[in-house]
């Protein structure tokens, strides 16, 4: 019987299992998302800021509501938008809306009458 100490001695016909050397092992990389994207890019979000309004300044500029074809009343830059638009008020322009629907050629008929 070997002794504890000893290497112990393959099998015949059995294929021993090499040990990984130094070079053989393989430990991945810490890979830092926040200083470059796949791509290359520095800030890969960064051209998000611009695009999605990030910290872009305020404008005094009228916003044009999503859907151009409609009057949604849920936004009150909407409703400030088709005041503006239709030179109304709110009230008038909410009474116009329950009275004819949210097609905005409706209302603006409804509102010249």
């Amino acid at each position: 019987m070997p002794s504890p100490s000893a290497p112990s001695t393959p099998r015949p016909g059995a294929a021993a299992s090499p040990s990984p050397g130094p070079a053989e092992s393989h430990t991945p990389r810490p890979v830092d998302l926040g200083s470059e994207s796949a791509a290359g890019e520095e800030d890969p979000g960064a051209s998000m800021d611009v695009t999605m309004g990030g910290d872009a300044p305020a404008t005094d500029e009228p916003v044009e509501p999503l859907d151009p074809g409609r009057v949604s009343l849920v936004d009150p830059e909407d409703v400030a938008y088709w005041c503006r638009e239709f030179d109304c008020t709110e009230a008038e322009l909410r009474e116009a809306v329950a009275r004819v629907g949210d097609h905005a050629a409706a209302v603006r008929q409804a509102l010249e009458h």
